[in-house]
Formats: C-alpha cells, sequence, structure tokens
C-alpha cells in the first residue's frame, strides 16, 4: 500500500516537467518529440550539475540561510580540480578536490556563523570574494583537462554519481539525526533551542554540506567540459538561481515526494526548458526572466490552492459547531 501511495506521488510529481515538455514539443516537435532518446538524454545529464547544487542549497535554505555563493564555489573547486590533475592525474583530480570543499566548506561555514547575519547580502559578498578566489586561482594556469579525466561525464558513471550522491542526500535528509534536526531549527528556532539543538552547529553543518556537494558537481561538471573559465562577480548567479529554482519546485510538490526526488524533478524541468528556450530561438539573456515567471506561476497556484484548503476546513468546522449547537 505505501508502495502504491509513493508511485502515486511520484506521477504527481512528474507533471510538471512532462507538461513543460510537451510545451515545448508542440513549439518544437523536431526536438522533443522526433528527436527520440537523444534529447532526452541530453536532459536527464544537463540536469545533473543543477540538481546536485540543489541538494546543497535545501539544508541551508531550511534552516533560513540563502546561499548564492554555491554557484561561485563550485567553479572556483573545478579551478582547483585542474590544478590537482596537472599535479597528478585523474585520481588527485578527484579526491583533492573533495578534500578542498570540505576544507574550505569548514572554513565557510565558521565566517558564516561567525557574521551569524541569515540574509541574501552576505551570500552575494561571499559570492564576489569566492569568485576572486578563483579567479587569482586561473591566472596564468592551464585550466583544462586531458580527456582521460573525463569519464566520470559518460555512462554510466554521470548516473552512477548522480544516484550515489542523491543516496546521501536521502540519507541524510531522512535517516540522519543533522536533518532531523535542521528540519527542528526551520519550523521553529526557539523551539528547538528549547529541545537542546545548537543552531549554530546545525547551519555550520548544513553550510558544510552544500560546500561538499558543490565539489561533487565540480568534479561532475568540469568532466563534461573538460575545461574550466573563471567567472567575475556575480556572473555565477544564474547557476545558483537554477538550483535555488529546483528546491521551490520541490516544496511545490513537497506532499507527493520528498525532497531529494522532488529536487531532481526541479532540475529535471529547468533542463527542459532551458533546452526549450534555447530550441525556439529566445534570447538566453531572458532565461532567468521566463523561469521567474515559472516560478511565479507555480507559487500562485499553491496559495491559491492552500486559500481554499483553508476555506474548506473553516467552513467544515462551522458546519460541525451549528451541528453540536443544534443538538444541543
Amino acid at each position: 500500500m505505501k508502495i502504491l501511495k509513493q508511485a502515486k506521488g511520484l506521477l504527481y510529481g512528474l507533471l510538471i516537467p512532462f507538461i513543460v515538455y510537451i510545451f515545448f514539443g508542440v513549439l518544437r516537435p523536431r526536438v522533443f518529440l522526433t528527436g527520440g532518446l537523444s534529447t532526452l538524454y541530453t536532459i536527464l545529464v544537463q540536469s545533473i550539475t543543477t540538481c546536485i547544487l540543489g541538494w546543497g542549497m535545501h539544508f541551508s535554505m531550511t534552516v533560513g540561510s540563502l546561499d548564492f555563493s554555491i554557484a561561485a564555489e563550485m567553479i572556483m573547486y573545478e579551478i582547483i580540480a585542474t590544478i590537482f590533475y596537472h599535479m597528478g592525474g585523474f585520481l588527485p583530480m578527484v579526491l583533492g578536490t573533495i578534500a578542498c570543499s570540505f576544507l574550505f566548506g569548514m572554513v565557510k561555514a565558521f565566517v558564516k556563523e561567525l557574521i551569524a547575519v541569515k540574509s541574501m547580502v552576505l551570500g552575494l559578498a561571499l559570492t564576489y570574494i569566492i569568485a576572486s578566489i578563483g579567479e587569482v586561482l586561473s591566472t596564468n594556469r592551464n585550466t583544462v583537462i586531458g580527456t582521460d579525466a573525463t569519464m566520470l561525464a559518460g555512462p554510466p558513471f554521470n548516473f552512477i554519481i548522480l544516484i550515489g550522491t542523491g543516496l546521501v542526500m536521502w540519507y541524510l535528509l531522512s535517516r540522519s539525526r543533522f536533518g532531523a534536526h535542521a528540519r527542528a531549527v526551520g519550523g521553529n528556532a526557539v523551539l528547538a533551542k528549547s529541545a537542546g539543538i545548537n543552531e549554530h552547529v546545525i547551519g555550520f553543518e548544513a553550510s558544510m554540506v552544500g560546500s561538499v556537494f558543490a565539489g561533487i558537481a565540480a568534479v561532475f561538471t568540469l568532466s563534461r567540459g573538460a575545461g574550466v573559465t573563471a567567472q567575475n562577480g556575480l556572473a555565477s548567479i544564474g547557476s545558483a538561481f537554477s538550483a535555488l529554482m529546483c528546491v521551490f519546485i520541490a516544496m511545490f510538490i513537497g506532499k507527493y515526494v520528498s525532497a531529494t526526488v522532488g529536487i531532481y524533478i526541479g532540475a529535471v524541468t529547468m533542463s527542459i526548458i532551458s533546452i526549450g528556450l534555447v530550441s525556439i530561438g529566445f534570447d538566453s539573456e531572458l532565461n532567468s526572466t521566463v523561469t521567474s515567471a515559472f516560478l511565479l506561476i507555480l507559487m500562485t497556484y499553491t496559495i491559491l490552492t492552500e486559500t481554499r484548503l483553508a476555506d474548506k476546513v473553516r467552513r467544515e468546522v462551522a458546519a460541525a459547531r451549528i451541528r453540536k449547537d443544534s443538538s444541543n
């Protein structure tokens, strides 16, 4: 019975990418309808990076911290990965990058908790700083890796990375004490504190999780393109915004699927929108505008639905009170 319920919820969750796919399929049937498995494969692979970043952003958002610097952090780790590759090859590239993401994540988390300001401004400031570090690291360096280190971008390794990282996300979200404490802090920090949960420790851990996930995304993304270019200032915000959209979509379908699956569904949806806009010749500079409008539609629908449900509950409670008064 539980499996049937989960399968039904998954089908409801998949309605969003399905509707978006059909919409662009009507506009560009040659790409989406007659393109066969090639287009679907491109969508699934393109969504992996956004999904992993979305998973990384999830816990920070849960505890009330909106961190746009995770995309700049990923680019910096890509640059670090190229350095490790030229020092020792593929294995040092992977292990060294993940280790650096852990160490830098500790420093970043400590700074965030030391400042103790849960504001978008802090995230933007960190974005500038991290982007500058990436630019310094890439100066006068070869930021391209060889084809021997691109194996992670192809099947089956790309989907192994996705599934493996997803299992880690699922465990942290559903089975770990950290996940439970993060939800408690996000739900009510005062009650969480009275229950003995240290808000600063949870915030520290949430930021670190985001950094490690950014490191994983960096290794995968670098393997896909085989090179990286430093991005100045807020140039990386677009990638962070896409990951943010995935989390919002997961929240929208949260009553049907878990956040782990919901964020991946959101990433697939964003990938379909991105490819769809390119296929119809839409200006890439307006991509964020379209995705923002899409998010606005989802939020409006959610608010209207919740308002109707609340009105229905109030009417039922009022009717029950009238029946009770009449019986007395």
